[in-house]
């Protein structure tokens, strides 16, 4: 269950994916409890990396929002050691889940068309983030963080959610077996 101070979302890519990349809003910061006037808000991609410690805005993105440089970090990526910019910006995901006053890192570019915005693990941290892929690949997203999933646990105890499975059915793990010769014994 969803408690009222709860936001989420979920995107479902009609196929399978390798990699989550969903629509954004980026905005310059403010607070939408204490300020009246909302700036505008730039729409662009975003791509969710859990590998990526930090989250990042492009160059071309920070220009485009007239950002101004809040301070400098040292970044470390897979080829060098640099200094780069760093902002702050309000982030607009999916199903107007709002992220105020983040800290992003400026990065020369992101390979996709029009991804402007890095979401990284600062981000995903602060609530339940999960992929599933049983026919296509679906993200879900939600904050505040209100309950563990434990997967191990729930095929321990035979719980299956929101899956109903023939027994000669194919099983959904993928190994193309009937699911009564395979996970279902």
């Amino acid at each position: 269950m969803i408690g009222k101070n709860c936001q989420a979302f979920t995107t479902n890519y009609n196929t399978k994916v390798n990699a989550l990349i969903t629509e954004v809003g980026v905005s310059l910061p403010f607070d939408p409890k204490k300020d009246s006037q909302q700036p505008l808000i730039h729409k662009c991609f975003a791509i969710w990396d859990t590998g990526a410690t930090g989250s990042a805005i492009t160059e071309e993105m920070a220009k485009e929002l007239g950002l101004k440089p809040v301070s400098k970090a040292r970044v470390q990526s897979v080829h060098s050691v640099e200094t780069k910019n760093v902002y702050l910006i309000n982030i607009y995901l999916p199903s107007n889940v709002g992220i105020v006053y983040e800290r992003v890192t400026e990065c020369k570019e992101l390979s996709g068309d029009r991804l402007g915005i890095l979401i990284g693990m600062d981000i995903i941290g602060f609530g339940d983030f999960a992929v599933t892929n049983m026919i296509d690949t679906t993200l879900t997203y939600r904050i505040p963080s209100i309950e563990k999933i434990d997967f191990v646990e729930l095929a321990r105890m035979g719980k299956r959610e929101n899956v109903a499975v023939g027994r000669n059915d194919k099983c959904p793990c993928g190994s193309g077996k009937k699911y009564k010769k395979c996970c279902g014994k």
